[in-house]
């Protein structure tokens, strides 16, 4: 299913006025998908809000986009009425409340919270009479389920992965993962209306949710297409995404200490893992590439399609199995850089992705290579820096595709989801 742009625009008139409460459990500061809700539902004429754990988002670093909408705060680590423990004279009330009323109460809020970073939103969203209200990630799926059974508001539940396989790997206990999964599952079944990030990993949740009102919402750039520029000699290759170890650069980097050739490898992105920095930083050292790989300071999520316009060929090589652990939604992913990269017309070179090939179909725009084999990728890079005329033919693939593909098709996605929802709210209404 091949998203086109329409000779006309959908009406998105039934969510004109509602008031949409988009929420969140983690920093909403560099959330490209958030963004471009906002700026969708926005256009559309919805009011909107986002709810946020207190002292979770720092002001002064929110985008011009959020700093003029209504942000809510909750604290989520507030104790439940009356619950402290007894300081009274009388010995007998003091151990019968605090043996039989504080602690059971205080062991059952510390398991909520350990599976439910959010609580307490529901609570607020039922307090502000929202009309529609939306979850993100499988942390959130605790509260969605909550916000289900207190209230008829619609909820709107969206998961940026294929979670179950995210969960396995950061959740080691078998337990833990399995209840995460379940409550995900009952967060799903019981929304008014679900997001996901591609047709691969929608259909993988339809084998699992009762729900059919199930929406695609791709993850393109904010920006419009750029159209590529001629290939630069030395050929640019480009990296954009968080460094971080499980993605695959440390190979990367031993890939282009075996090619031949003018060629430049940029690694752009932010430095969470400082320490995984010093070792990538290192690694060029050893092999003495430090004038042809450079690490660049990330930039905003509204310049990255100009700022991978200034490079030739995107590079994504994630690792689909590691430490012996088959990681399935990087097969399955449609990832922001992806987009990113096409957007920009870049031609690219990606690893072995389901997901990825069944999208870009029809399109010459990519070396598709073994990722989990330095040879093979070192062998098709060496192809393209060998032949600049492909790779020319491979950048205007990518902006015929984008024109298929890009900020458009992405919001019109958003409001197509929040108008499913808009319109049986309406219903009622017009009976």
């Amino acid at each position: 299913m091949t998203p086109r742009t329409s000779s006309t625009s959908p009406d998105f008139s039934s969510l004109r006025g509602k008031r949409i409460c988009l929420s969140h459990p983690h920093n909403i500061t560099y959330d490209v998908r958030l963004l471009k809700s906002v700026r969708a539902l926005r256009e559309a004429g919805a009011e909107v809000s986002i709810m946020v754990r207190r002292h979770s988002v720092p002001k002064n670093a929110l985008c011009e986009d959020l700093r003029n909408i209504e942000i809510i705060e909750v604290d989520t680590t507030a104790n439940l009425a009356l619950l402290k423990p007894s300081e009274s004279r009388i010995w007998p009330l003091k151990v019968l409340w605090n043996l039989f009323v504080f602690e059971p109460l205080r062991r059952l809020r510390s398991r909520k919270r350990g599976e439910n970073v959010i609580i307490g939103f529901a609570e607020e969203m039922i307090a502000c009479g929202f009309d529609i209200v939306h979850f993100t990630d499988y942390v959130s799926a605790a509260e969605a389920a909550r916000m289900a059974e207190f209230s008829d508001i619609p909820v709107v539940y969206e998961t940026y992965e294929y979670s179950p396989t995210v969960i396995a790997t950061v959740h080691p206990s078998r337990d833990i993962a399995h209840s995460l999964v379940e409550q995900e599952i009952a967060a799903m079944d019981r929304a008014a209306a679900v997001i996901v990030v591609g047709d691969e990993i929608c259909e993988k949740y339809r084998h699992k949710t009762t729900n059919e009102n199930v929406h695609v919402v791709l993850n393109v750039p904010l920006d419009m297409p750029l159209p590529p520029r001629p290939v630069h000699n030395p050929m640019r290759f480009y990296f954009q995404s968080i460094i971080r170890p499980d993605y695959g650069l440390e190979m990367l980097v031993d890939v282009f200490s075996q090619v031949t050739g003018h060629w430049e490898l940029a690694i752009q992105g932010p430095n969470v893992y400082p320490k995984y920095r010093q070792e990538l930083e290192r690694r060029v050292q050893k092999h003495g590439l430090y004038d042809r790989i450079s690490f660049l300071e990330p930039v905003t999520s509204s310049e990255v399609v100009a700022e991978a316009n200034r490079h030739d060929v995107g590079i994504l090589l994630i690792p689909s199995i590691q430490e012996g652990q088959v990681h399935e939604n990087a097969k399955l992913a449609l990832p922001n850089k992806f987009f990113t990269y096409a957007n920009a017309g870049l031609a690219m070179v990606l690893g072995d992705y389901i997901a990825m090939k069944r999208i870009m179909q029809g399109y010459d725009a990519v070396s598709w290579v073994d990722e989990l084999s330095r040879d093979d990728v070192v062998a098709h890079i060496q192809e393209l820096i060998d032949d600049p005329t492909r790779v020319n033919a491979m950048k205007q693939a990518s902006a015929e595709w984008s024109q298929h593909h890009n900020l458009t098709i992405g919001l019109q996605q958003i409001c197509k989801t929040y108008l499913s929802v808009a319109e049986a709210i309406d219903q009622p209404e017009a009976s």
